[in-house]
């Protein structure tokens, strides 16, 4: 894998590129949200983290919406432009050290929840290194994604499997193989995803129940 590459960065442009194409009406993956919204949604994120911390507290959410609101105002060119340019100097998301880490699934999973909200959708076909790169984010971050769950979590490509989560007592483990794309989106509670799903029936009936949604 080439690891001098910035695959966040890449895949920034490539989010931005399918914004122009769609428009800014187009739906997404995101309930209630379209391209506009997630444009506004990535651009607070980078640009005011006063603002981005309520997309993880919840008492905080407010806040963020009605901040997020006002980026809405904005010309849909200049959104997309936002988007490009990515965080301001002093923000540490965008120092290329920290751009893979921080940035690489949220733009990968957001461009998904665009292209995959189409109608007859197909996945794309990944590069090798970039599918290396989502499979080494993966194996660092699939425990914290997979907390929440109830069963045990392994996560399989056919190549290489990540142990997501240990079995909590008295539970079995299930088994999600698929692409690293497939997996990556299962991972952030995305539904539009082909994979499949192996263990016991009672673990999968738990599985089923599992709330990932980020």
């Amino acid at each position: 894998m080439n690891t001098t590459q910035n695959w966040a960065r890449i895949e920034r442009e490539s989010f931005a590129n399918t914004l122009v194409s769609v428009g800014p009406d187009a739906p997404t993956l995101c309930a209630g949200w379209n391209a506009r919204d997630l444009a506004a949604h990535v651009i607070l994120r980078e640009r005011r983290p006063d603002a981005a911390l309520g997309i993880a507290v919840s008492f905080l959410s407010n806040y963020t919406e009605s901040i997020r609101q006002n980026y809405l105002g904005n010309e849909w060119l200049d959104l997309i432009n936002q988007v490009r340019l990515g965080p301001p100097n002093w923000n540490p998301m965008g120092w290329s050290t920290l751009d893979n880490a921080v940035n690489l699934f949220e733009f990968f999973v957001h461009h998904e929840d665009v292209l995959r909200a189409a109608p007859n959708w197909q996945p794309r076909t990944l590069t090798t290194e970039l599918s290396q790169a989502l499979m080494a984010r993966l194996h660092d971050s699939a425990w914290l994604l997979w907390r929440r769950a109830r069963v045990g979590v392994i996560l399989t490509d056919g190549a290489s499997s990540i142990v997501a989560k240990r079995p909590p007592k008295g539970a079995g483990i299930v088994t999600v193989s698929g692409s690293v794309s497939e997996l990556v989106l299962r991972s952030y509670g995305r539904s539009e995803v082909n994979i499949d799903v192996d263990g016991a029936r009672h673990d999968l009936e738990i599985f089923a129940l599992t709330d990932l949604s980020i």
